[in-house]
């Protein structure tokens, strides 16, 4: 199975319109790791976003955590800002507050918004 996310990881990788994230409104200060977002194309001209965020501790060795979540009507992307990301959106909706339980304290994560079109 790793052999097969591995391959399909490097099949993916190229088709990637990469920009990196220097800065996100709400956040206070600087980011303290690298990220990037784009879109990765798809059939019949769709694409889909994704968001890359490396690894706050040794990204060079951490492992890729892929998030494929999502349907109709639900973003992959929601579970990012309000479970398992480096941020939660406060109640007003004006601020992002750090999350000291994010996946990315210990691995890179690479969310993609699937199926195209949900977001």
């Amino acid at each position: 199975m790793a052999l097969v996310v591995s391959i399909a990881i490097l099949l993916i990788i190229p088709c990637l319109t990469a920009k990196e994230i220097t800065d996100l409104p709400g956040v206070k200060g600087q980011l303290n790791f690298k990220q990037y977002s784009g879109y990765l194309d798809a059939k019949n001209g769709a694409h889909l976003f994704y968001w890359f965020l490396e690894s706050q501790k040794n990204p060079e060795n951490a492992p890729l955590l892929l998030w494929l979540t999502g349907g109709p009507g639900c973003s992959s992307l929601s579970a990012l800002l309000t479970e398992w990301g480096p941020w939660f959106v406060d109640r007003d909706g004006h601020r992002l507050i750090d999350n000291p339980y994010s996946w990315n304290t210990f691995a890179n994560v690479l969310a993609i918004e699937s199926p195209a079109g949900v977001g």
